[in-house]
């Protein structure tokens, strides 16, 4: 029986207790073990007769599987002698535990059986037969790997499993590298689980297990050291759970940690650049935890043994790697990589030491720090390359991280920063002008930007004063990277969740566009006139360049919209757009007449197609960013002619552009005059309202845009204005939103789409009050609140109840 259902090769007979009579037999296709027949065995023949591995499995299928295995299991004892169903699983129990399961030579070999430690021999074999369960962990074959996810589950869970982790990781004799990794990423999960001690998660259970002290010293002991000599993609794994015992443990449970890595540093003229490398990125990986931590008396008595301990060391190194770097090593690239790597790391740790406040030992060095700082950010070795466009190289990584702490400095310290200021001002400018439009050098054009745009907003912004002075910021930096790439155009094309996130969402991550928008914002706050001029100049010149050839020069026109959105806005948010206006002389409202206008009239006469064309929908994407953000400013009879537009480009077949459209109506109908009525009611909307519900509901029809939360919510604010206006529509509505709410029911992805989709079913409800509609409310609600409640969908439930 057991045979017959995890091998499949030899053929054997099987016992007719498997719904046969006892007069027919079969042949049928088995492993390469054979099952003698009709035969009694004693106590141990069930061994002589099945290998263990067999009878294991079996075991295994049959626990916990009910009457009707009862039954098979009864009728399988009785056919093979053994009387009772109770006493064949007590022989089975009896074959595993008594004796060694080899693998046998089929088909299964990578399967490794459970075993307690106690049974697993010298620690030499059990390293092989973890390393054997690592191997089986990472099989396709998902009863293997669920059998060696079973035993590593229950090894976590037991004493001096994480030091037979730590000893196979570092043994080459028991494991290659694949088992390598797998046996660290083992380890950081078993201290994510069980390195704290854990309350139960039902009260009255028992307290989870947890590593012991005694093994935890054994862990802290080994596990610098073994990081380090560690491959790279092993000590990533063992840098992480150094991260998450250091969180909880450094310094006061591992006070040994911090001198073993200034030991392990090495001395001067004595470097392993390399093994610093690795010394530094465990101290990084510790440090990082003080950039966002809650300021406390606690937090600055650690900080205070941290710089006693590493900083003189650290300076020391520092300086000593910037000098090997310009003279000693400057015809050899690896030694300059590695240099190069070592220097960044330091840069990091600077910043994550730096991150709450001025120390001291900084403030006393800081001649030291910022004069070799001046030096990284002078420094060119055409030698050293990223090896792709995509990919920053070492020398632009360094320059960034370089540029992220002079930030900080202006940021908070802009007091004891001021006498190195205008240095590295110019050392930025100048930066920022020779860095190309690569991809690869994304972070240092956004970490320079963010130092000048600090400077700007801060009281030393008279270096920037003067026409000609703010006439190149324009032309040298914010021009170039407010310029549509080709990075961006395949970004809009194929990635349109990204190109939303970081274009409307406001996305904490940094863009070239961003950073240049934020600058000429800055600027213009300070230099309101002078910024007028200058950017007012460069835009006619862009848009000037758009006219004279539409189709090929689109980029142009759109970085004279982005450019003119960064000048006049003064201060915006998400809920109510551009709020306050700086005076340069371009009004919101001529803009939008002359250059946004003709836009989205073309998006009417082409019936929202771009025919393929990024360009045009790139420009149909910009235009309702801008209706959006300037929907406060712009009168209603500006608005409304182009209403039509904005719902043809509904159907627009570029992602990008349809949820723009969705994005820019939900918006338009949450202005309120000052008087708090809102600007666009039901009657602005009502001549519309079958197309603006077959165009919004057609976005879920739309490739990839099936589950678009902007056109959901977009939708929801629809019926909301409505209100009672909805009733004639309500059973349209709730036909679809149904027929959607059954879909996402059943597979859950999207929380906001979600929400927004049983708010929109909510606004039927309320406002449709007509009792002829229940039944057929009933009829279309009821399957799919079935469905959460009985199969207890917790996230829908309360939405259900509602």
């Amino acid at each position: 029986f057991f045979a017959f259902l995890f091998f499949g090769k030899t053929k054997i007979r099987v016992p007719p207790a498997l719904g046969e009579t006892r007069g027919r037999r079969r042949s049928i296709a088995s492993g390469p073990l054979t099952l003698a027949r009709r035969r009694k065995p004693d106590e141990g023949g069930i061994q002589a007769h099945v290998s263990a591995v067999v009878v294991y499995r079996g075991l295994e299928l049959l626990v916990g599987q009910g009457q009707d295995t009862h039954t098979t299991v009864a009728a399988v004892a009785d056919d093979l002698g053994l009387g009772t169903a109770s006493s064949l699983v007590d022989l089975l129990r009896h074959a595993i535990t008594t004796s060694s399961v080899p693998a046998p030579n089929a088909t299964r070999s990578s399967y490794v059986p459970v075993k307690t430690n106690h049974e697993m021999g010298d620690e030499q074999a059990r390293l092989t037969q973890l390393a054997q369960c690592l191997q089986s962990s990472l099989s396709p074959d998902q009863l293997v790997r669920q059998n060696a996810e079973r035993f590593l589950e229950q090894g976590s869970g037991s004493d001096g499993f994480s030091i037979l982790l730590l000893r196979l990781v570092s043994s080459s004799e028991t494991s290659d590298a694949q088992t390598s990794v797998a046996g660290a990423v083992c380890f950081k999960n078993l201290v994510k689980k069980h390195w704290i001690q854990q309350a139960p998660d039902v009260v009255g259970a028992p307290i989870p297990w947890c590593v012991a002290d005694v093994e935890k010293d054994q862990v802290r002991q080994l596990l610098v050291g073994l990081m380090l000599s560690a491959a790279k993609l092993v000590r990533n794994q063992l840098s992480e759970a150094l991260s998450l015992i250091s969180a909880t443990d450094f310094p006061t449970r591992w006070p040994s940690l911090l001198p073993e890595l200034v030991q392990r540093l090495g001395t001067r003229n004595n470097r392993d650049w390399i093994a610093t490398a690795g010394v530094l990125e465990t101290a990084n990986t510790i440090f990082k935890q003080y950039r966002d931590a809650y300021r406390s008396d606690a937090l600055y008595k650690e900080l205070k043994y941290v710089l006693d301990i590493f900083v003189g060391p650290l300076l020391a190194l520092f300086q000593e790697s910037v000098q090997a770097l310009v003279t000693q090593a400057a015809g050899d690239p690896q030694t300059v990589t590695n240099l190069l790597t070592s220097i960044r790391l330091m840069c990091r740790v600077f910043f994550s030491l730096n991150s709450q406040e001025l120390p001291e030992v900084f403030e006393d060095a800081m001649a030291a720090w910022m004069g070799e700082f001046h030096n990284l950010l002078s420094y060119e070795n055409a030698q050293i390359t990223g090896g792709s466009p995509d990919l920053a190289s070492p020398i632009d990584a360094v320059k960034a991280a370089v540029c992220d702490n002079v930030n900080l400095y202006i940021e908070k310290n802009e007091e004891e920063f001021r006498p190195f200021l205008q240095t590295f001002v110019q050392d930025v400018w100048g930066l920022l002008t020779k860095t190309g439009v690569e991809s690869g050098k994304d972070h240092l054009v956004t970490s320079g930007v963010r130092f000048l745009t600090a400077v700007a907003n801060s009281v030393h912004h008279q270096l920037f004063q003067g026409g000609d002075t703010l006439r190149m910021v324009c032309e040298q930096i914010v021009i170039p990277n407010l310029t549509f790439r080709d990075d961006d155009e395949e970004l809009f094309d194929m990635n349109h969740v990204e190109y939303i996130r970081r274009d409307i969402e406001g996305s904490d991550g940094d863009t070239r566009r961003k950073g240049a928008s934020e600058l000429v914002r800055g600027l213009t706050n300070k230099f309101p006139e002078h910024m007028a001029q200058s950017v007012g100049g460069y835009v006619n010149a862009l848009l000037a360049q758009h006219a004279a050839d539409p189709v090929n020069n689109w980029k142009a026109k759109d970085a004279a919209i982005y450019l003119v959105t960064s000048l006049m806005v003064k201060a915006k948010s998400n809920a109510k757009g551009a709020t306050e206006l700086n005076d340069v002389g371009v009004n919101a409202v001529d803009f939008f007449a002359q250059q946004i206008v003709p836009e989205l009239t073309n998006a009417v006469r082409r019936n929202g197609d771009a025919n393929g064309n990024t360009g045009t929908a790139v420009l149909w994407a910009d235009s309702l960013k801008f209706l959006t953000i300037f929907r406060q400013v712009l009168p209603k009879e500006a608005v409304t002619p182009v209403l039509p537009a904005v719902l043809v480009l509904l159907t627009s077949s570029e992602n990008v552009t349809h949820t723009y459209a969705c994005n820019a109506l939900e918006r338009l109908l949450t202005v309120r005059e000052i008087d708090g009525r809102l600007r666009y009611e039901a009657a602005w909307i009502a001549p519309h309202l079958q197309t603006v519900f077959t165009n919004a509901f057609g976005v879920f029809d739309l490739p990839d845009s099936r589950e678009n939360e902007y056109a959901m919510r977009c939708v929801m604010r629809v019926i909301t204005v409505l209100d009672a206006d909805v009733k004639p529509v309500a059973l349209v509505c709730l036909q679809k939103l149904s027929a959607q709410l059954l879909e996402t029911c059943q597979n859950p992805k999207n929380p906001r789409f979600s929400h927004y989709l049983f708010e929109s079913v909510a606004g039927v409800l309320k406002h449709a009050t007509d009792p002829t509609l229940i039944p057929q409310f009933e009829s279309l609600l009821f399957p799919p609140f079935q469905h959460v409640l009985q199969q207890d969908v917790v996230e829908f439930a309360p939405y259900v109840f509602q």
